[in-house]
């Protein structure tokens, strides 16, 4: 496949030629989370769903916080868990995430599923 631009039709006009040899298919609107888990947090009291997180979110849950063991998929959240978090550098997606959750009360116990 070949993406190319002449003098007749400029670049910055968004003009493209697309050249492509035979027998090949491409997809322009190709979904990048195919073949990715889902990772979905729950209240580990109540089961509620709390929303989806990603590999690399995880990993930060994993890296900030004690496990009891390796096949271990809760941990305990509070207010001052979240704000380190914040000061180690969270995604601000997962600490808003986090911070819904907790809402008003003072801990919170997630579960992580992988999908």
């Amino acid at each position: 496949m070949v993406l190319s631009h002449s003098e007749k039709d400029p670049l910055q006009n968004g003009y493209f030629s697309l050249k492509m040899k035979k027998d090949y298919r491409i997809s322009l609107l190709a979904d990048h989370t195919e073949g990715m888990t889902m990772i979905k947090l729950h209240d580990k009291d109540t089961g509620g769903f709390l929303g989806t997180i990603t590999e690399v979110q995880l990993q930060f849950l994993i890296d900030q916080l004690e496990e009891e063991s390796t096949e271990d998929t809760d941990y305990y959240i509070s207010q001052a868990t979240l704000d380190l978090f914040e000061e180690a550098g969270a995604d601000a997606d997962l600490l808003a995430l986090l911070r819904q959750a907790l809402g008003t009360r003072d801990d919170i116990e997630i579960q992580w599923v992988r999908e």
